[in-house]
């Protein structure tokens, strides 16, 4: 019976049918843990009764752990604890929660032996040793790589320890890689000399920048090279350039005076950061040893912003660089870039120009392509500039 707001009624006997709601049923649900540490490769595998509920279903996953909602989505997902919902076409729920788990991070714990003189003549090797490796999931590839083509691996780690010999000074890289194929990568890591067996004083520039800096570089007074010499030194470019031989010859230079253990160096360029070599021969030593900082220049142009695009394969050479030049000067500037070889200095052919704003920015973008390796921007004020020829590195 219906009764009306003014106490009308009608009746009907029509029978009323209420039935008990089938909910969908979740009948099971698995997770698929995550390889790498800190990468979203999870995934959730869910099936339910299709007997059960009324169709279509949809699910929905939530990450309760950082609260995001990953809707429909069951893979490429980062680790966390999960709550995943089934709704029918009557929005009848099913709920499980699941879990997805990730390994730790790789940890590599190393040490770094540098390239030593043994009294009584003779040079020792470095040593990159790495102690310990934890996380991931064992076992493990230690591989270092470097300069002068320096390639060496060992397979079937444990994550103890293991000694890789080096000869060259330079930059070297280590990558520990687990059984899931995760890495850890360091790059960069210097072996290098005692910092004591060569002192490097950096001169004040000229007042004009066309003439180039200089340094004196003179056998460190706590130095482990022994001996009355002669000394020959250089500017270091890189794990092949030529051995010292008798007579002198570029680029080697003897010391300014016999037994003065010293030279001074010229015709540097300003803004650049060198490293610079000593050999011993009395004990066939050579030593070398990058300055704490560049020559000094006059530029007051800086640069900043710098964004690496790194090659897309092994052995390509489409990587690039974008950066700024940033200049306080009242007028614009006309520059030259170019990009250099951090070690032998020489120039990789990848240049261009362009002209500052008064007290402006211009953006160089994608300057390239370049190969693997490490570089710096040498920046130079053109001709009519307000400090000509005066240029920054990075």
């Amino acid at each position: 019976t219906v009764t009306d707001a003014n106490g009308c009624t009608i009746s009907t006997s029509t029978p009323i049918v209420v039935t008990t709601p089938v909910n969908p049923v979740i009948t099971s649900i698995s997770a698929v843990d995550v390889l790498c540490n800190g990468t979203s490769t999870g995934s959730i595998v869910v099936t339910h009764d299709l007997n059960q509920g009324t169709a279509p279903f949809v699910y929905t996953v939530l990450n309760t752990t950082t609260g995001v909602n990953y809707g429909q989505q069951t893979s490429g997902l980062p680790a966390g604890t999960y709550s995943v919902t089934l709704t029918d076409a009557k929005g009848c729920t099913d709920v499980r929660t699941i879990t997805i788990a990730e390994p730790t991070a790789i940890v590599v714990n190393r040490t770094i032996h540098p390239i030593t003189c043994i009294p009584g003549g003779g040079q020792s090797k470095g040593q990159i040793i790495i102690d310990s490796v934890t996380g991931g999931t064992p076992n493990y590839i230690y591989h270092v790589t470097g300069v002068n083509g320096y390639n060496r691996q060992f397979t079937n780690q444990t994550g103890a320890t293991q000694v890789f010999d080096v000869v060259d000074f330079g930059l070297y890289q280590i990558i520990v890689t687990d059984a899931n194929g995760c890495a850890n990568i360091e790059q960069n890591i210097l072996v290098a000399s005692p910092p004591d067996d060569l002192d490097i004083t950096i001169l004040a520039p000229p007042a004009n920048c066309l003439a180039g800096g200089s340094a004196e570089l003179s056998v460190g007074s706590k130095s482990g090279i022994i001996g009355p010499g002669p000394f020959h030194f250089a500017v270091y470019s890189g794990p092949t350039m030529p051995p010292y031989s008798s007579p002198t010859t570029l680029p080697w230079y003897d010391e300014d005076a016999p037994g003065s253990k010293k030279v001074t160096l010229t015709n540097l360029t300003p803004g650049v950061l060198y490293t610079f070599v000593v050999y011993d021969e009395n004990t066939g030593c050579k030593v070398e040893k990058t300055a704490d900082q560049p020559i000094p220049t006059h530029s007051g142009l800086t640069t900043s912003g710098f964004v690496a695009k790194n090659i897309t394969c092994t052995g390509s050479a489409d990587g690039n660089v974008t950066f700024d030049i940033v200049s306080p000067y009242s007028t614009a500037t006309p520059v030259d870039y170019e990009i250099f070889n951090s070690q032998s200095h020489v120039s990789t052919g990848v240049m261009g120009t362009g002209i500052v704003p008064a007290n402006g920015t211009l953006t160089v973008s994608n300057l390239g392509p370049l190969p693997f390796g490490n570089y710096y921007v040498l920046v130079k004020e053109a001709a009519g500039s307000v400090n000509g020829g005066c240029s920054v590195a990075t």
